[in-house]
């Protein structure tokens, strides 16, 4: 399991998003007040990505039974790819990707909570 937290002040105040990456399916903390995730989950669903919703946590099926998949400009084949492999590509995708929209990132190494 790969996790980040994305944090970034914003005029309504902090934002967070915090991800959990296993396997090939994303997991997203459920936050009061946090439009980046809900954005984010919103893209998904209009996109016709499967997304189930719990207490907590809502999961995001990004692959289906798709194997190739296009992250930003290239595309990843997963078929090959060790659950490992693949938590770690989605990770590097998203930290680059909150990174460039002004987010401190921290890695699942990071983290203390």
């Amino acid at each position: 399991m790969k996790q980040i937290r994305a944090t970034k002040n914003t005029p309504q105040g902090i934002a967070v998003v915090l991800m959990r990456f296993i396997g090939k399916d994303i997991f997203i903390k459920k936050k009061k007040g946090s439009p980046e995730a809900i954005n984010l989950i919103n893209q998904y669903r209009q996109k016709g990505i499967k997304v189930w919703e719990s207490r907590e946590w809502i999961r995001i099926d990004l692959l289906g039974d798709e194997t190739l998949i296009k992250l930003g400009q290239n595309e990843i084949d997963f078929k090959d790819m060790t659950e490992e492999e693949k938590e770690k590509t989605l990770a590097d995708f998203y930290i680059d990707i909150y990174k460039k929209g002004g987010f401190i990132v921290e890695t699942q190494d990071e983290l203390t909570t």
